[in-house]
């Protein structure tokens, strides 16, 4: 983002980034100065784009999707891939033990596999039991 084109230092302050490119408009008519004009007016929704990412907040992940981060990183390895205990592991979170947060992880844990399926055998053994998914 290069400020100079509105004329003013780094901000958040929309009113102010409005403020500076109203200013420079006068220097950038359209139709005399057609690229002037174009790259005031990409400074100035950039500007804006910027002050709008530092007013959100950036949301806090819940337990379930930390979970799953977790879930992805023993995918990841390979080695830990295979591991029948690195899989009980993540099954014993509480997360998964929880009664109001079981159905959200495994909901959350199909999706994943989705996309994400290659596991041996017994890896899938080791879920469908733990989540009783042949019963159901």
């Amino acid at each position: 983002m290069d400020w100079t084109v509105l004329g003013i230092a780094p901000t958040t302050d929309k009113d102010a980034i409005t403020h500076a490119y109203r200013d420079r408009l006068t220097q950038a008519n359209p139709e005399e100065r057609p690229e002037a004009f174009k790259e005031l007016r990409a400074a100035y929704e950039e500007a804006l784009r910027l002050a709008d990412e530092a007013e959100a907040p950036e949301a806090e992940k819940t337990p379930v999707e930390r979970w799953i981060d977790r879930v992805e990183a023993v995918y990841d390895d390979l080695s830990l891939r295979i591991s029948p205990a690195a899989w009980e592991e993540l099954l014993a979170d509480d997360v998964v033990r929880g009664l109001d947060t079981r159905p959200e992880a495994e909901e959350a844990l199909l999706r994943f596999f989705m996309n994400s399926y290659y596991l041996p055998q017994a890896i899938w053994q080791l879920l469908g039991a733990h989540f009783d998914w042949e019963a159901r």
